[in-house]
This record gives C-alpha cells, structure tokens and sequence, in this order.
C-alpha cells in the first residue's frame, strides 16, 4: 500500500490488481496492473515518490522480472506500465532492490552482483569500497528521494553510502552487528536511517552517526527534508538541524541573529546596557540578524521558541527606524502567518504534523483541501 500525491491510498493485490481508494475509503478504480503482471503474479512491490511530487509504484513478480509505474495520479484508462529488462540469470531470487528516480531505473542486488535495470539493459555496478573481499552480499538498499544517493547494508553489518552512480563513496563504516535490518530509508539526501530489532542507527556523510534505543512495530517513511519514525504509539521526525537555527541557538555562536537573540534576553533580564552593547556590535549587520531570527523561528515546533526568536526579531526592528527594508517586513508577517497556520494543524484536533519545508511544498490551498477532508 501506498499514497499518491492526491491523497488517494493505491493497493497492490498479490493477483497483478491495482486498486485506488479515497481517503474515506471509497474505491475509486481497480485495473490490473499489467496482462504479464497478472499472469506471474506479484512478489513484492516497492513505492516511491520524486522531489517533483510525483509518486508511482514498481513489483517484482515471481519470475523475476520488475514493472513500472511512474505516476499514480493520472486517470485509470492513461496509466502507463514500462516493463525493465530482465536480470542476467532469471533463476536466482534478487537479494534486495529499490526505484532509482526520476529515471523510474531499478537498482537490484542479485547475490554479490548489482545491477541497474533501465528499459533496454542490466548494467553491472561496482563498488568502490575499502574491503580487501570486494564481493559483498547486499541485504538492503535505500535510495534518497532525489535518486541521488543510495545507501547499502549487507549482511555481516557493513554500510556504504554514497552517490547513486556509485563513482563517489560518501560514507562507510562496519557497524559491528550481525542483526537483521528491518528497514532502511534516507533523511533528505544527506543522512539515512536503518531499524534493527533493538536498536535505531542514524547514519550521515562522513563520520557522524548516532543511534537509539529500538522500538516495535515501527516504521519509516521518507520527506523532503527528513524522516519520519512511525510506531504503534508515537510519530516522531527525524531530520538535520537547519543552518538557521545553528547560527541563532547554538552555544557560543557570534552570527549576528545570535546576538541579537542576546540582546533581546538581556532586555528582557534589566539589562539594558549589555543588550545595547550586543546592538552596537551588530549595528552594520541588524537586518541579517533579524532576518535569521525570524527563519530559525520558522524551524521551530515549539510555540513558545517561536514568540522568543519572533520577539527577538521585532525588538531588532525598532532599531532600524524609517531605514527598514520591506524585505524584512515582509519576511516578518508572512512568517507570522505561517507558523500561525502550522501550529494549527499540528495540534491534536487535526494531527499534521509537518515542517515549514513540506508546508510551502503542498502550499496552503492543498493543505486546507487535505484540512477539509480530515
């Protein structure tokens, strides 16, 4: 199961059946998928969705051979199926695979061989690893929603991550354990996460990682800017903390929107001699300063935060007198508006718990349409 981009949930049946329904659960269609599909039945079916917006699905039969659909969203009669060229042996069950997008390619691993799967053939992939033994089994593959960059597991517990035509090793690391994956998805484009049954690792570029305790039952699902973790009881968002707000809240930062943040604290405090000395010092970059505080605003959930970085701004404003640009103005109101109508549909009432990002990429008319509906 999956949604596409008009909110309509589409089910794969096990038969080659397709079948769209309404969010009320209405059925909108049901079509086969393909006669071939049909005929050797589905085996397994991967969804996916582009930066674009644009979502469709693809299924392995039980011979072997994958099919594409790469929009979901057009009506029934004009869903187009582009079949992929079959796997050098069509008698070996693949290991793993995933959709490479926008391309709509299928990236599979076939015991210690990967290929790439376009329209016309099976591309051998190599790659490039600091194993003495460069034949790995892959047991897992993710691919960032860009198709940019691919992630890799195998089954003795070492990673790779790096650039989808696999020419750039972004990441490697041996994370000691031969535990199974249960699911792997990437974070944006620069970090991944895999599920194990104890234990959550979160991978980025480079040398950083971190992990957590396991949860059950839990699953991920891919965002333009992140990723959420899904459990029987709890969701919860994953993702980078954003430059603005490293440059407002991290400790010790000398970003003028840090400052600024500073001196509004120290006004607040009866401290009006620091806080004018904090406006002096940034006196030529005010306008960044405010500027910044006002996106960092904008990356916060917390409510409270928000008004302490939004008050910052505007305490910031009154020192540019008859000076202030509209840009500043500007950026100040709808920023107010916006979080306004954030932290409306974040509440429990309505539970959408989404970023300013996805915010402006769904735009306000779809996210009242997806409001009403709820």
């Amino acid at each position: 199961m999956g949604w596409n981009s008009n909110e309509d949930l589409i089910c794969i049946l096990e038969e080659g059946t397709m079948a769209a329904y309404s969010i009320n659960g209405l059925l909108k269609y049901s079509r086969p998928v393909s006669r071939e599909v049909r005929e050797h039945r589905v085996l397994d079916c991967k969804f996916f969705h582009t930066m674009e917006g644009s979502g469709g699905f693809a299924v392995m039969t039980n011979c072997y051979q994958f099919f594409v659909v790469a929009d979901t969203c057009r009506p029934r009669d004009e869903i187009r199926v582009k079949k992929v060229a079959d796997l050098p042996s069509m008698t070996v069950r693949p290991n793993c695979w995933n959709v490479l997008t926008p391309q709509c390619n299928i990236l599979v691993s076939v015991e210690e061989k990967l290929y790439i799967l376009d329209q016309y053939e099976a591309i051998p992939q190599s790659v490039l690893t600091s194993k003495k033994d460069p034949s790995v089994y892959w047991a897992e593959i993710a691919v960032s929603v860009d198709g940019k960059a691919v992630a890799l597991v195998d089954k003795g517990g070492y990673l790779w991550g790096g650039t989808s035509d696999f020419k750039t090793c972004e990441t490697e690391m041996d994370l000691q354990s031969t535990a199974k994956v249960l699911a792997m998805e990437w974070g944006a484009k620069d970090f991944f996460v895999l599920v194990m049954e104890k234990l959550i690792f979160v991978k980025g570029f480079g040398k950083h990682w971190c992990k957590y305790p396991g949860k059950l039952g839990c699953c991920l699902q891919p965002e333009v800017d992140g990723l959420r973790l899904v459990s029987n009881t709890t969701s919860e968002f994953i993702h980078r903390v954003t430059s603005q707000s490293l440059a407002v809240l991290r400790i010790g930062s000398m970003e003028p929107g840090a400052l600024l943040n500073d001196a509004f604290k120290e006004y607040e405090g009866d401290e009006s001699h620091k806080a004018d000395e904090y406006i002096r010092f940034i006196k030529d970059k005010l306008p960044d300063a405010i500027l910044q505080c006002i996106k960092a605003a904008g990356e916060e959930f917390e409510p409270a935060l928000q008004q302490s970085l939004l008050r910052s701004a505007r305490f910031g404003k009154g020192f540019l007198g008859p000076e202030i640009s509209s840009e500043v103005v500007n950026e100040f109101v709808e920023m107010c508006h916006h979080l306004r109508v954030l932290n409306s549909v974040r509440m429990e009432k309505i539970g959408v718990p989404i970023t300013l990002r996805q915010y402006y990429r769904l735009s306000t008319g779809v996210l009242t349409d997806r409001s009403v509906l709820l």
